[in-house]
């Protein structure tokens, strides 16, 4: 029972993580607020677990954001000696890839960030799966700065692996907020993102206008479809949307 307690309580840290990051990268709250709240959350899974690396790591990326790269780097120096350490500590490549992703941030030489991003494809190419790396590779690798529909295909291609992340919702959302015409169907993928989106309040008229568009050409009831419509008619009162909800309202005889 301890040990199932103590599982539940680091998901359950970790999502309150997780939900104070998108609020912070969304712009809900500020960098302080978000530094604070995270603080308190990193201090409680330290206590946990005082071998965690990735709530070490996380505050590393925190003090990265604030500027506070010395305090940072005595941090990631720590973890780099455990890592050398192996028989103390397990290589997991999400984990390490994040480590090593994080050491870039302040060792900015073109050569370390291409040495680096080799690793960290590399993992990839052996775990397709994991979303993590992903998360690690689009950051890392900067064909997807100059290429936003390669990073947004390779997001929907990690979701019907069955990826569910918000921190590549949060990607792939931000690329239709900016490129509406990437939004050409409203399948699972594209209906969990605007989903996502919408409970972040990020959106703007013209992804709005690309949903009514689609939404009037979908041939099937959808409840999420409906949920999304009926948020957008009561942001915006728009007359099409509410048409799309009466003809969507048919569709499934509701």
């Amino acid at each position: 029972a301890s040990v199932y307690s103590y599982k539940k309580e680091i998901q359950t840290l970790t999502m309150q993580m997780m939900d104070n990051y998108l609020r912070y990268r969304t712009g809900q709250v500020n960098q302080a607020v978000w530094a604070k709240e995270t603080e308190i959350v990193v201090e409680k899974m330290n206590a946990l677990n005082k071998f965690s690396i990735f709530s070490r790591l996380y505050q590393a990326h925190m003090l990265i954001e604030q500027e506070k790269y010395n305090e940072a780097q005595w941090i990631l120096n720590r973890i780099a000696a455990a890592y050398e350490n192996k028989e103390e500590l397990e290589v997991e490549p999400s984990t390490y890839s994040y480590f090593l992703y994080l050491t870039t941030l302040y060792d900015r030489t073109d050569e370390r960030r291409e040495q680096i991003l080799q690793e960290v494809t590399g993992y990839y190419h052996n775990h397709p799966e994991n979303h993590r790396l992903l998360w690690v590779l689009l950051h890392l690798d900067e064909q997807y700065e100059g290429n936003s529909l390669k990073k947004y295909l390779m997001i929907e291609e990690q979701f019907h692996k069955g990826a569910n992340s918000p921190l590549l919702y949060l990607e792939a959302y931000s690329v239709i907020a900016l490129n509406p015409v990437y939004l050409t169907k409203l399948e699972d993928f594209e209906l969990q993102l605007l989903q996502f989106g919408f409970k972040y309040k990020m959106y703007n008229q013209d992804l709005i206008g690309q949903l009514i568009y689609l939404s009037g050409k979908q041939k099937n009831f959808s409840e999420k479809l409906l949920r999304l419509l009926e948020f957008c008619y009561q942001e915006t009162g728009n007359k099409e949307c509410l048409q799309n909800i009466c003809t969507l309202l048919t569709k499934g005889n509701q």
